[in-house]
């Protein structure tokens, strides 16, 4: 007779959160047409929007065109003013590294969609989406130190990385959950059919765990716990069967 007393399954989440809607360290800032992905998409273009975020509004990148160009810059031949907006846009972004610690995020889309940080091998149905980003004073406030080093970059960034990995399971749908089962007394799991446990009665369930390994580390964890107390649990359903019992006699 076996003296397992519960048993559980591993399920897929089928509507799970969005780990965006969590707190989060880092922002993603998104740019696609068909999707609505990360935390903001922006109608500023990348650059523009990066210009936004450390300060530079149009004026200020008019200045620095004047600056290194003169003021006459009407009559500027094309490729002449092409150089000059290009150094300006490279300011931007070594302005923007100063302030932020950023990583790109990459989509890969074919049937279903998936993200990371790192690109992907296929050139038609992948590109660059936008960014993940945060500001350097933010660190600072967060994290309580007085200067980002690069030891604190480094360990920034591995953190962006890992909210983009959990984002990329939301996408993918890699996000599960765990239904445990009381099994009847003298009953063996191992000889239940699927349409049998289903049947069983459900003690126990939760979702939204990011990689199945998660949700399995999860349900073994309640397994143990019940089959611990399986004597206590018992004991008081019975208990609340006699009292149950006894009022309906005395009702009588």
């Amino acid at each position: 007779m076996s003296e397992q007393h519960y048993l559980y399954r591993i399920v897929r989440d089928e509507d799970p959160e969005s780990p965006r809607e969590c707190d989060n360290l880092g922002t993603m800032a998104c740019w696609h047409r068909r999707y609505s992905l990360g935390d903001v998409q922006p109608k500023l273009r990348p650059l523009k929007y990066k210009a936004d975020l450390i300060g530079w509004n149009d004026d200020k990148q008019q200045a620095l065109f004047q600056h290194w160009f003169g003021r006459g810059t009407s009559g500027l031949a094309a490729e002449l003013r092409y150089q000059a907006w290009t150094k300006v846009h490279e300011r931007i972004e070594e302005e923007f590294d100063k302030q932020f610690i950023s990583l790109p995020l990459y989509l890969y889309d074919h049937s279903g969609i998936t993200m990371s940080t790192g690109g992907f091998s296929c050139p038609w149905d992948s590109g660059q989406v936008g960014f993940i980003y945060i500001s350097r004073a933010k660190v600072r406030e967060e994290f309580h130190i007085k200067r980002v080093t690069r030891f604190w970059e480094e360990r920034i960034a591995g953190y962006l990385k890992g909210e983009v990995e959990t984002y990329d399971q939301y996408l993918t749908g890699d996000v599960w959950g765990f239904r445990l089962y009381e099994v009847p007394e003298g009953v063996d799991p191992g000889e239940l059919s699927e349409e049998e446990v289903e049947a069983l009665e459900e003690v126990e369930s939760c979702y939204g765990f990011f990689g199945e390994d998660a949700a399995l580390e999860e349900a073994k964890s309640n397994l143990a716990y019940y089959e611990e107390h399986h004597a206590e649990r018992m004991l008081k359903r019975q208990q609340a069967e006699s009292r149950a019992a006894g009022q309906q006699e005395l009702a009588v």
